[in-house]
């Protein structure tokens, strides 16, 4: 099987992608020529916000819901939908990401019902000066609505930004265009390849790496399904990662079947599901068998993981995509 570096295989099309600095060789953007039309632009869309992202923002007093639309110049048509929260600084947060291409546009798709139930979650049960590992996006989205400390969440402009192949010219205008989220928080480089490296580690040490990097807090680190498919566009020369999706016909079996059965053909190490809105199923590949008995293999429900069995980790919740985990403390409690 092929396996492809600095482009990946998503559902069959080629999706070329830019790299986080420090990461994958993105480098420092100038601004766009003025005389150039932008690639997209974000526009704010009539549509309500979603129920879920109308709780998230009722969580901050004097932050609103709303959404908004990627419209691409060239064809001219919507090719992502947000559900956007605004802070009362103004700051802009996204909580809900929809691509309308067939393959994921800029960013994985994100759920504001499952972010909601995250939430909730983490208020109601999140002991005091608890630490949280979680992808930085995760992270920064969660430090608005979670007391917590996230060492990720300033690393958050070191994440990949996954750019289609036909904006691939522009890059720079691409980056620059998306700089309307950074929060400007952009350290922490350091310690966004420490995580990266515990989860690609074998489970065993790759737990006992995250505990280093916790402190002796209560410590938690949160997962979402998706998170294997953004770390393989991160560090592609280290985990090999495709994603496709299934359509919502047939029964249940039917897609697990076809899942399977996709793997097989495909000569693919092992895979994991995400339910999707309306029965879909996107599925994720592992193309190497080393990747099985990584930290991040054994956490996430692939078909060859032993959930909950990884020592120094304790399963405790799940919801949706995501799965949270205690980590054991530096100092030997569990």
């Amino acid at each position: 099987m092929k396996k492809l570096h600095s482009r990946l295989l998503i559902g069959g099309a080629i999706v070329a992608v830019i790299g986080a600095a420090g990461f994958t060789g993105a480098a420092r953007w100038s601004a766009p020529a003025t005389n150039v039309r932008p690639l997209y632009t974000y526009e704010a869309s009539p549509r309500e916000a979603s129920e879920a992202t109308i709780e998230l923002a009722a969580l901050v007093s004097g932050a609103t819901a709303s959404t908004m639309t990627l419209h691409a110049t060239d064809p001219g048509r919507t090719v992502a939908k947000a559900q956007i929260v605004t802070l009362p600084d103004n700051q802009e947060v996204i909580m809900g990401w929809t691509s309308e291409a067939p393959e994921p546009v800029l960013r994985s798709d994100i759920s504001p019902p499952e972010e909601l139930a995250l939430v909730t979650a983490l208020r109601k049960y999140l002991p005091e000066n608890s630490t949280i590992l979680a992808m930085p996006g995760v992270s920064a989205r969660l430090a608005h609505f979670v007391a917590a400390d996230y060492p990720l969440a300033a690393a958050a402009g070191q994440e990949t930004l996954r750019i289609p192949a036909p904006w691939m010219g522009q890059k720079e205008s691409v980056a620059q265009l998306e700089m309307r989220w950074s929060t400007g928080a952009t350290d922490h480089t350091e310690t966004f390849g420490e995580f990266i490296d515990a989860l690609l580690a074998e489970d065993v040490y790759g737990a006992a790496r995250l505990q280093t990097l916790t402190g002796t807090n209560d410590s938690y680190i949160i997962l979402h399904v998706r998170d294997v498919f953004d770390l393989g566009v991160t560090v592609p020369d280290r985990i090999f990662v495709s994603q496709r999706d299934f359509p919502a016909a047939g029964m249940v079996h039917d897609k697990s079947r076809a899942v399977k059965d996709w793997a097989i053909a495909e000569d693919y190490a092992a895979y994991a599901v995400e339910r999707r809105e309306g029965g879909a199923v996107r599925a994720y590949f592992l193309a190497e068998a080393k990747d099985k008995s990584t930290l991040l293999g054994q956490l996430l429900p692939f078909n060859t993981a032993d959930i909950g069995q990884v020592a120094g980790t304790t399963l405790v919740f799940q919801t949706g995509g995501y799965w949270i985990y205690r980590l054991k403390s530096v100092t030997g409690d569990s």
